[in-house]
């Protein structure tokens, strides 16, 4: 696990059957999230970040890098300068 303690998430955005999806996984590990976005504001985008970086928190893990497209870019700038130490955005 000390290994893999740093995580980098690659991130975007998907609609299946009409819904949008914020989906992540981390380099490495391979975890994959799926997280279900009722609107897709930079606020709702935000808050669905900081719910995928507590899961990793909560597994003893530290998301140090961001990968995603100018979509997200509202949104991840904010919450990245926020964690401590804060979170490359590629």
């Amino acid at each position: 696990m000390q290994v893999q303690e740093d995580v980098i998430l690659t991130l975007d955005g998907v609609t299946v059957n009409h819904l949008k999806v914020l989906t992540t996984i981390s380099k490495h590990l391979f975890y994959w999230i799926a997280h279900y976005m009722p609107s897709t504001t930079a606020e709702s985008y935000g808050a669905a970040i900081e719910d995928v970086i507590c899961v990793y928190r909560m597994g003893g893990f530290q998301v140090v890098e961001k990968h995603c497209d100018n979509d997200f870019r509202a949104a991840m700038d904010r919450i990245a300068v926020l964690q401590s130490p804060p979170i490359h955005m590629y």
